[in-house]
């Protein structure tokens, strides 16, 4: 199974998640407190070894089989339609696919979300739905899978979904900003090199397109790019990119 990220042992049984979540939904329609909300996912089992962010929340310690998914509150400002900000540690805004298996469209997630995305940012957002067909939210964020920030930078993450039909969907989505630490290795308690630069920038930038082709059958395409600099292995100073094409075809029998 290599290269599989979440499905990694070969005839085996893997308890892969059992997980609490507690909430507090905002009510946009409802009073100051109703407004008011909360979000708090703790997963168990082998899922987290993947998905946990940067430093657990307990920096020089591991804790593989404990991780906080998700723990944010909410708040909902009466301004238009209402403008929902989101203050702590949540799902990403980038790609199709999300950590929780069962949310998916397969058990088993893409290559491209397993190597090549982030699962969670902290953080700031803001999310605002100006009408049926258009919903845009933006944040600024520790950047990718960071609890604590490896830099002095931040990364604004961004998404844009336009609903023009009840059958068709077009989303932008995308981040910007430094997510390289310095490094630094040590031979005989001496340091022998620094690697890492936190003034290089990762772009990201992709799409989900969705097309509802009949009451039964949905077919979803997400091209996907990323460009960071000076972050190459190969040709150390190069920019490091990598890219992809997932789609998909569910059919509802």
């Amino acid at each position: 199974n290599q290269l599989h990220i979440f499905d990694t042992n070969a005839n085996a049984f893997m308890p892969h998640l059992a997980q609490l979540l507690v909430e507090r939904p905002a009510d946009a329609g409802g009073t100051a407190l109703d407004r008011a909300g909360f979000r708090a996912r703790l997963n168990f089992g082998l899922d987290p070894r993947v998905t946990r962010a940067r430093t657990n929340f307990q920096a020089g310690t591991s804790n593989d089989e404990l991780d906080l998914q998700e723990l944010y509150a909410q708040y909902i400002i009466p301004v238009g339609n209402g403008l929902d900000v989101k203050f702590g540690k949540i799902n990403t805004l980038i790609g199709y696919e999300v950590i929780n298996s069962y949310e998916n469209p397969n058990f088993s997630r893409s290559f491209m979300f397993g190597l090549g995305q982030a699962f969670t940012t902290t953080g700031l957002r803001l999310t605002y739905q100006f009408n049926p067909v258009v919903l845009a939210s933006v944040g600024v964020v520790n950047g990718w899978d960071n609890v604590d920030d490896n830099n002095r930078g931040k990364t604004v993450e961004w998404l844009v979904a336009l609903t023009p039909h009840e059958r068709f969907g077009l989303s932008f989505y995308g981040s910007y900003g430094p997510e390289q630490g310095n490094r630094t290795f040590s031979a005989f308690g001496f340091p022998t090199a620094v690697v890492g630069d936190p003034s290089a920038k990762r772009l990201v930038s992709g799409a989900i397109i969705t097309l509802k082709a009949t009451d039964k059958t949905t077919v979803v395409l997400e091209p996907y790019y990323v460009n960071e600099e000076n972050a190459s292995l190969v040709n150390p100073g190069r920019n490091a990119r990598w890219n992809g094409l997932a789609g998909y075809l569910i059919q509802d029998f």
